[in-house]
C-alpha cells in the first residue's frame, strides 16, 4: 500500500526539485534514491520518459562530489538516444565540477557518429 502511494505521490510532485533540495539539506542518499526510484518506475511503462530524471541523477552525483558516478550516467545518456550531447556537456556550468576529470573531458570531445 505505502509503494502504491508513494507511486502516486511521485506523479504529483516535481521530483526533480525534490532531489535538489534533498541534496541542499545534506540529505544526498535520500535524493539519489527518490531519483532512482523514479527511473525505474517510468523505465517499466516507457524508458524514453526515463531520461530527463537519468540527466538530475548525473547532476545530483556532480554536484554532491560523486564525478565518476555522474560520468557513468552522462555515458549511458550519450550512448543511447536522447537529448544530452557532447556539445551541451561542453557549454553547460552545470558540469563544471566535471571538466578537470579525463573521463569527463573524453566525453565532452566525443563527436557523435554519421
Amino acid at each position: 500500500m505505502s509503494r502504491i502511494i508513494f507511486q502516486i505521490q511521485m506523479t504529483r510532485v516535481p521530483v526533480e526539485g525534490l532531489s535538489v533540495a534533498l541534496i541542499g539539506l545534506g540529505e544526498k542518499a535520500k535524493a539519489i534514491e527518490l531519483e532512482r526510484q523514479l527511473i525505474q518506475t517510468l523505465i517499466a511503462r516507457n524508458p524514453i520518459d526515463a531520461m530527463p530524471p537519468q540527466m538530475n541523477l548525473a547532476r545530483l552525483y556532480s554536484q554532491s562530489g560523486e564525478h565518476a558516478s555522474a560520468i557513468r550516467e552522462l555515458t549511458t545518456l550519450l550512448h543511447s538516444p536522447s537529448l544530452q550531447n557532447a556539445g551541451e556537456l561542453r557549454i553547460n556550468p552545470v558540469w563544471d565540477p566535471l571538466r578537470k576529470d579525463p573521463e569527463f573531458q573524453k566525453l565532452s570531445n566525443a563527436v557523435p557518429a554519421k
